[in-house]
């Protein structure tokens, strides 16, 4: 099933493993994805667009050894590819997002 079939049939959770290959970020669990990662995002957010009273709950994790620290996390990746990522997915999801403040 795709995002928005597993959305449309009530799940409201997503456990999404990251992992930048190939000069791009994709969604592993087990195995590589066909779609980058702000792929899904985008199905997420087309869906909580036409759905505006419901909640999705998205963990984005590298995917691997948790315990590694920081600058090990995403070898061979720059701070600045990161930084470059989550401003990507803070574009994808502007407006969408919790602000606990």
């Amino acid at each position: 099933q795709n995002v928005t079939m597993q959305l449309n049939a009530g799940v409201r959770a997503l456990d999404l493993r990251l992992m930048r290959m190939d000069g791009d970020w994709y969604s592993l669990h087990f195995m590589q994805s066909k779609q980058k990662f702000i792929s899904y995002l985008r199905e997420v957010r087309a869906w909580v667009d036409a759905h505006p009273t419901e909640i999705v709950v998205i963990e984005a994790t590298r995917h691997g050894m948790e315990c590694t620290p920081d600058s090990g996390q995403y070898p061979g990746v720059t701070l600045g590819q990161r930084r470059q990522f989550w401003n990507e997915i803070k574009g994808v999801l502007a407006g969408a997002l919790f602000d606990k403040a």
